[in-house]
């Protein structure tokens, strides 16, 4: 019979309780700097005294070696691992403690920590894959620091990504305003007016000034689209003051007000 760091062991006369508990964190220790780290991990996880920082702390360690061997797949892998850790450990705390708590010195740390490891990853996949870096940006709890970020995806042309970046920020004027400035470079997937479009299609009466602002240079290049930014069947474009949507096409592209009345008629 048998339990978690624990074999017992019979003859016909005695039983033996052979116990590594007491010893196992020592184990560990020594399988650390001898730089076992699965095995070392495989036990963290099971040594009550560890916890879980122990055991982020022994995959950082392994990650670095990796990294020093310039084993980047083993690398990364291993930071992707961090990173969900970090993130379910902030989910977990606001569960117990509400919203109320989310500014927590614990919290806080946590955040610091995904900042880096993503930001990290980001530069990472600039390196070895950038198919990956879409799939990071898009992210809904993407913690790359955004400076760094713009300036690592601007120096490689990455501007989708930046694209996705800002959006998953609601960054709305950055989104809107890189999309306004890559709508006229042929032969990308920012080319032309669509992604903008749908954007604004999606911003709300409460973004209205946004919408506004940005749908000028839609009409001017391409009247029915832009006439679709107010028409189209989204709740959000529904729900649009209609006066003032009008005010502004009257000022802006008086060609576009008939066709404005007769499809919201």
């Amino acid at each position: 019979m048998t339990r978690s760091g624990t074999v017992y062991a019979g003859s016909v006369s005695d039983v033996w309780l052979l116990d590594s508990r007491p010893q196992m964190k020592s184990n560990i220790e020594r399988l650390v700097y001898e730089k076992h780290f699965e095995l070392a991990t495989q036990l963290a996880e099971r040594c009550d005294d560890i916890g879980d920082a122990g055991v982020i702390e022994i995959k950082r360690k392994a990650a670095f070696n990796f990294f020093c061997q310039r084993r980047f797949d083993e690398w990364l892998e291993i930071h992707s691992q961090v990173r969900m850790e970090h993130a379910k450990a902030i989910l977990d705390y606001k569960k117990k403690h509400g919203e109320n708590g989310s500014s927590s010195e614990e919290v806080s740390n946590h955040k610091n920590v995904l900042q880096v490891v993503d930001t990290t990853l980001l530069k990472c996949y600039i390196k070895a894959n950038e198919s990956l870096i879409a799939s990071l940006m898009r992210l809904p709890d993407n913690m790359c620091i955004l400076a760094d970020s713009e300036r690592i995806l601007m120096e490689h042309g990455k501007f989708y990504e930046l694209y996705l970046l800002y959006e998953k920020r609601s960054l709305h004027q950055k989104a809107l305003a890189l999309l306004k400035d890559r709508a006229h470079i042929p032969v990308t997937i920012l080319s032309g007016c669509e992604l903008t479009v749908q954007y604004l299609q999606k911003l709300g009466n409460a973004n209205l000034d946004i919408i506004f602002s940005f749908a000028s240079w839609i009409l001017h290049d391409d009247m029915d689209a832009g006439l679709s930014i107010f028409t189209c069947d989204e709740v959000e474009v529904r729900e649009l003051d209609r006066e003032r949507v009008l005010q502004f096409l009257t000022h802006e592209c008086v060609a576009a007000v008939i066709p404005y009345l007769v499809r919201i008629c």
